[in-house]
């Protein structure tokens, strides 16, 4: 895909440029880096945590807590492919396509690792590309 003005926007994380402005990201909106970011950003934003978009995020980080077992490994593949099904339109996401580890580290956080796997909606012959984001633990 060519670039377009309108592919831009923010980088993220959000950053000031050398010149005080906003830095703009620098790739186009159908590289998978871009996706990448947004697929972060989806699961990483509490539904309700954005002013007027009440809707955009998940609901992962209230189930942190709970037993891990096969329901909520079902519940969490569930959350994370209608969070992304709702809210990243350039993709196809299913159920399936989503795997939830639990993991801990050695300074003693515990979290998750989502591994996503996806394919572009508008690109039918693009391979299947994969992303983790790691929920919880300690950074």
């Amino acid at each position: 895909p060519t670039r377009r003005s309108s592919d831009l926007g923010m980088s993220f994380p959000f950053r000031v440029g050398v010149k005080g402005g906003l830095r703009m990201s620098g790739v186009n909106s159908y590289e998978y880096t871009h996706i990448n970011e947004s697929i972060f950003q989806i699961l990483t934003t509490k539904k309700g945590e954005r002013v007027n978009e009440s809707y955009y995020g998940s609901d992962i980080d209230i189930h942190l807590f709970d037993p891990d077992d096969l329901s909520l490994q079902n519940l969490l593949q569930y959350e994370v492919a209608k969070s992304l099904s709702d809210n990243e339109p350039r993709i196809i996401v299913t159920k399936d396509d989503v795997s939830i580890e639990s993991f801990e580290q050695f300074n003693g956080g515990h979290g998750i690792a989502i591994t996503v796997q996806y394919k572009l909606k508008d690109y039918v012959n693009a391979p299947t590309q994969t992303t983790t984001v790691n929920i919880g633990g300690v950074y």
